[in-house]
């Protein structure tokens, strides 16, 4: 534990790949902020069931019961982590339980499966191989395909899987009642068990990736250049190893001299120019009227309707959070408006981010696309 940033013993893989280089960092653990307690005590909970301590069994299968929080759906943006906890708790399962109880697959590939059993006895060991072990994980349960053809498959593999009193662990980017592809009968299912929202990393956590992954390349980061890879807003943990590789590259460069908020681009050619950091106002005004829906011209214009006002308003906020621009210029770009109309937007957004939570995951999430687009 380092400060408010728990570190959850959880098998993964290397996050920091370099493809011409051969130093990594395996990411045998998971770290919890206060933006994932409720994550952090699942994650506690599942593996001190499974693994033995005292000279105790684990759970499975010494216990008979079914597992308590069955189903289980983590879901979360990109870059929150979910797929992490999942396969980890997979890994964890096999290590435990033995190779044969547990079976891990994305949802397309279970869907390709489904497709392929076009026979009895192709659909017996499809089911076989996904109702025997104890437990199965679906990864981006969201992507399924919206072919009623196909549900039949998930919804026998949920149904046994429950009855036999195993596990299934699900991951999705929205919550359960929002995946669409899915049939109300399987998403009620999804809804009856334990669901789990997953929030990108927050800033102790982003501060404490960054110094591990610098930690493993052999560096050490000032204070400022700790801010510039970890960022002011919430971004994925593989966004920082991008960011820190940025910063190596630029350090072993002679002839680049590397300012707080500028990166070097992410591409393996030699050939690319420095990236900035700060999206320019055009990029944050294309983006945020691309993501809801709308057009530049409507968040520049006069009109009062709630969705272009509220998107209007984001904008502002991130403009104002994300470069250096004077109130009077975001005014400017956004309909020549007045500075006190863009500061009375961004304090109403900041307002919603404090006690929304539809509204602080959009803001992080666009937040996100702008800092590492």
């Amino acid at each position: 534990m380092t400060g408010s940033v728990i570190s959850i013993p959880l098998p993964g893989e290397t996050l920091d790949q370099r493809p011409r280089e051969s130093v990594g960092l395996d990411w045998n653990c998971y770290f919890c902020g206060p933006e994932n307690r409720l994550a952090e005590y699942v994650l506690n909970r599942i593996l001190a069931w499974m693994i033995p301590s005292n000279g105790q069994e684990a759970g499975y299968p010494a216990s008979a019961d079914p597992f308590p929080i069955n189903p289980l759906v983590f879901f979360g943006p990109t870059g929150c982590g979910k797929t992490h906890m999942a396969r980890g708790l997979y890994l964890q399962w096999r290590a435990s339980f033995g190779a044969d109880e547990a079976v891990y697959s994305t949802a397309i590939d279970f869907a390709r499966s489904v497709t392929s059993a076009d026979d009895a006895s192709s659909r017996t060991h499809l089911l076989k191989s996904f109702c025997r072990p104890s437990l199965v994980v679906l990864d981006d349960l969201d992507k399924f395909p919206n072919r009623p053809s196909l549900h039949w498959g998930l919804r026998r593999v949920m149904d046994t899987i429950a009855n036999q009193g195993g596990l299934l662990i699900a991951t999705s980017s929205a919550a359960p009642e929002c995946i669409l592809c899915l049939p109300p009968a399987i998403r009620s299912r999804l809804a009856q068990g334990s669901v789990i929202p997953i929030a990108l990393p927050g800033v102790a956590v982003r501060r404490e990736l960054a110094r591990r992954l610098a930690h493993g390349r052999g560096m050490t980061l000032t204070d400022r250049e700790l801010s510039a890879v970890a960022g002011s807003f919430d971004v994925s943990p593989r966004s920082i190893a991008r960011r820190l590789n940025h910063l190596e590259r630029s350090r072993n460069s002679r002839d680049v001299d590397y300012p707080s908020r500028t990166i070097l681009d992410s591409s393996d050619d030699p050939g690319q120019i420095d990236k900035p950091l700060i999206p320019i106002l055009p990029t944050i005004t294309a983006t945020i009227a691309r993501y809801f829906k709308l057009t530049p011209w409507e968040l520049k214009s006069q009109s009062r309707r709630h969705t272009i006002v509220h998107a209007r308003g984001i904008a502002m906020y991130l403009a104002r959070e994300l470069t250096d621009t004077s109130l009077s210029k975001i005014g400017h770009e956004f309909g020549n408006r007045d500075h006190s109309t863009v500061l009375h937007a961004c304090r109403k957004i900041a307002d919603l981010i404090s006690r929304d939570e539809t509204t602080r995951t959009t803001v992080a999430e666009l937040s996100r696309i702008l800092m590492c687009a």
